[in-house]
């Protein structure tokens, strides 16, 4: 399936289910689905969504994107008490942060590595003088 821009935010959205409700994101031209697409296509080198020609590392990055967006959005989100009622907003952003992270390290270490052999330098063993 080639992606367009909506459909990439649309993934993006189901993502974060209620969060997306919570922070009122539910229109997908909200300015916290553009930037996490902008970091995507910049992330993956990429001019426009149509230009890729991987879709599970395109949707993979926008959902880390997203959620990056999330947490910029809730950086000032505090802990308060007023007319009787506690609100406590802090937990979305520590939540939208242990995201963030889980998902990173889970793209980092599903990544290929790929080993290249140092050229000679020309010179004998590093070890051999001593």
């Amino acid at each position: 399936m080639a992606h367009t821009d909506g459909s990439i935010k649309a993934v993006m959205q189901e993502e974060l289910l209620e969060t997306a409700t919570v922070l009122n994101w539910t229109d997908v031209s909200n300015a916290g689905y553009n930037a996490a697409l902008r970091r995507t296509l910049r992330r993956l080198n990429l001019p426009n969504v149509a230009a890729s020609a991987n879709d599970p590392l395109l949707e993979t990055v926008a959902i880390i994107e997203v959620w990056r967006s999330v947490v910029n959005a809730t950086v000032t989100a505090i802990n308060f008490e007023a007319d009787g009622g506690k609100f406590d907003r802090k937990a979305m952003h520590d939540h939208a942060v242990r995201m963030l992270k889980q998902l990173e390290a889970e793209f980092v270490t599903n990544q290929p590595v790929v080993v290249e052999e140092a050229p000679m330098s020309g010179t004998l063993d590093t070890f051999s003088r001593w």
